[in-house]
Protein backbone atom coordinates (compact mmCIF):
# COMPACT_ATOMS: atom_id res chain seq x y z
CA UNK A 1 0.00 0.00 0.00
CA UNK A 2 1.69 3.36 -0.99
CA UNK A 3 1.54 6.38 1.17
CA UNK A 4 -1.07 8.09 -0.68
CA UNK A 5 -3.66 5.19 0.25
CA UNK A 6 -2.18 5.01 3.91
CA UNK A 7 -2.82 8.86 4.08
CA UNK A 8 -6.20 8.62 2.95
CA UNK A 9 -7.14 5.87 5.51
CA UNK A 10 -5.81 7.61 8.64
CA UNK A 11 -7.85 10.46 7.59
CA UNK A 12 -11.28 8.68 7.57
CA UNK A 13 -10.30 7.12 10.70
CA UNK A 14 -9.66 10.47 12.14
CA UNK A 15 -12.81 11.72 10.67
CA UNK A 16 -14.68 9.12 12.34
CA UNK A 17 -12.83 9.55 15.69
CA UNK A 18 -13.35 13.23 15.75
CA UNK A 19 -16.84 12.18 15.25
CA UNK A 20 -17.29 9.92 18.05
CA UNK A 21 -15.38 12.10 20.41
CA UNK A 22 -17.69 15.03 19.68
CA UNK A 23 -21.24 13.07 20.58
CA UNK A 24 -19.30 11.76 23.65
CA UNK A 25 -19.06 15.38 24.39
CA UNK A 26 -22.49 16.02 23.39
CA UNK A 27 -25.00 13.43 24.35
CA UNK A 28 -22.46 11.15 27.04
CA UNK A 29 -20.25 13.83 28.89
CA UNK A 30 -20.86 12.02 32.42
CA UNK A 31 -20.48 8.64 31.04
CA UNK A 32 -17.59 8.25 28.76
CA UNK A 33 -14.27 9.40 30.77
CA UNK A 34 -11.97 7.70 28.74
CA UNK A 35 -11.52 6.58 24.46
CA UNK A 36 -8.35 4.95 23.49
CA UNK A 37 -6.92 3.36 20.06
CA UNK A 38 -6.03 0.09 19.79
CA UNK A 39 -4.62 -2.54 16.95
CA UNK A 40 -3.69 -2.14 13.47
CA UNK A 41 -4.00 1.76 13.44
CA UNK A 42 -2.42 2.15 16.52
CA UNK A 43 0.82 0.48 15.34
CA UNK A 44 0.83 1.46 11.64
CA UNK A 45 0.71 -1.71 10.45
CA UNK A 46 -2.77 -1.63 9.20
CA UNK A 47 -4.04 -2.56 5.11
CA UNK A 48 -7.13 -1.20 3.54
CA UNK A 49 -9.29 -3.62 4.88
CA UNK A 50 -8.27 -3.04 8.38
CA UNK A 51 -10.81 -2.42 10.88
CA UNK A 52 -10.47 0.64 13.23
CA UNK A 53 -10.56 -0.45 16.97
CA UNK A 54 -11.39 1.63 19.57
CA UNK A 55 -11.47 1.06 23.44
CA UNK A 56 -14.38 3.26 25.32
CA UNK A 57 -14.45 3.29 29.17
CA UNK A 58 -17.48 4.14 30.44
CA UNK A 59 -18.21 5.40 34.08
CA UNK A 60 -22.01 4.13 34.26
CA UNK A 61 -23.81 0.86 33.99
CA UNK A 62 -26.17 2.89 31.27
CA UNK A 63 -23.71 0.89 28.91
CA UNK A 64 -23.39 -2.84 30.45
CA UNK A 65 -21.63 -5.10 28.20
CA UNK A 66 -21.95 -3.14 25.23
CA UNK A 67 -20.16 -3.76 21.89
CA UNK A 68 -20.76 -2.50 18.39
CA UNK A 69 -19.18 -3.63 15.09
CA UNK A 70 -20.50 -2.31 11.75
CA UNK A 71 -19.16 -2.46 8.01
CA UNK A 72 -18.54 1.15 6.31
CA UNK A 73 -16.77 0.98 2.69
CA UNK A 74 -15.65 -2.75 3.44
CA UNK A 75 -14.21 -1.79 6.11
CA UNK A 76 -15.31 -3.03 9.97
CA UNK A 77 -15.00 -0.89 12.82
CA UNK A 78 -15.17 -2.47 16.40
CA UNK A 79 -16.39 -0.42 19.99
CA UNK A 80 -15.44 -2.25 22.83
CA UNK A 81 -17.19 -0.48 25.73
CA UNK A 82 -15.25 -1.68 29.35
CA UNK A 83 -15.82 -0.14 32.88
CA UNK A 84 -13.75 0.77 35.61
CA UNK A 85 -14.89 -2.29 37.18
CA UNK A 86 -13.67 -4.71 34.22
CA UNK A 87 -10.32 -2.60 33.20
CA UNK A 88 -9.60 -3.32 37.22
CA UNK A 89 -10.09 -6.75 37.08
CA UNK A 90 -7.80 -6.89 33.84
CA UNK A 91 -5.14 -4.89 35.64
CA UNK A 92 -5.16 -7.89 38.36
CA UNK A 93 -4.58 -10.40 35.44
CA UNK A 94 -8.35 -11.48 36.69
CA UNK A 95 -10.18 -11.11 33.44
CA UNK A 96 -9.16 -11.95 29.92
CA UNK A 97 -8.53 -9.18 27.11
CA UNK A 98 -5.02 -7.57 29.09
CA UNK A 99 -4.33 -6.19 25.67
CA UNK A 100 -7.50 -3.49 26.02
CA UNK A 101 -5.60 -2.03 28.49
CA UNK A 102 -2.07 -2.51 28.04
CA UNK A 103 -1.89 -2.18 24.38
CA UNK A 104 -4.07 1.05 23.83
CA UNK A 105 -3.18 4.78 23.30
CA UNK A 106 -5.66 6.84 25.11
CA UNK A 107 -7.22 9.56 22.72
CA UNK A 108 -9.98 11.06 24.50
CA UNK A 109 -10.03 11.67 28.17
CA UNK A 110 -13.07 13.36 30.17
CA UNK A 111 -11.04 14.49 33.20
CA UNK A 112 -7.00 14.42 33.82
CA UNK A 113 -7.61 11.87 36.75
CA UNK A 114 -9.73 9.58 34.45
CA UNK A 115 -5.90 9.60 32.46
CA UNK A 116 -3.80 8.84 35.50
CA UNK A 117 -6.21 6.22 36.61
CA UNK A 118 -6.03 4.41 33.01
CA UNK A 119 -2.08 4.95 33.69
CA UNK A 120 -1.49 3.49 36.69
CA UNK A 121 -3.99 0.50 36.09
CA UNK A 122 -2.00 -0.15 33.09
CA UNK A 123 1.57 0.27 34.70
CA UNK A 124 -0.31 -2.29 37.44
CA UNK A 125 -0.91 -4.96 34.58
CA UNK A 126 2.25 -4.60 32.81
CA UNK A 127 3.87 -5.04 36.21
CA UNK A 128 2.06 -8.47 37.31
CA UNK A 129 2.97 -9.69 33.54
CA UNK A 130 6.26 -9.60 34.14
CA UNK A 131 6.33 -11.64 37.42
CA UNK A 132 6.64 -15.15 37.20
CA UNK A 133 3.89 -17.11 35.83
CA UNK A 134 3.20 -19.65 39.51
CA UNK A 135 3.34 -15.54 40.95
CA UNK A 136 0.56 -14.30 38.79
CA UNK A 137 -1.59 -17.42 39.45
CA UNK A 138 -1.41 -17.57 42.89
CA UNK A 139 0.30 -20.64 43.08
CA UNK A 140 2.49 -21.50 46.53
Amino acid sequence: MDDSMKKTLADKNNKLIDMVIERIKRDFIDDIVLVGLTGSFLHGDFNQKSDLDLVIIHDTARFGKLWETFIFDDVSYSFFYISWSNLERKAALENVGVSGLTDTQIIYSAKSEYLEKFNALKEKAITLMAKPYDYCMGIQ
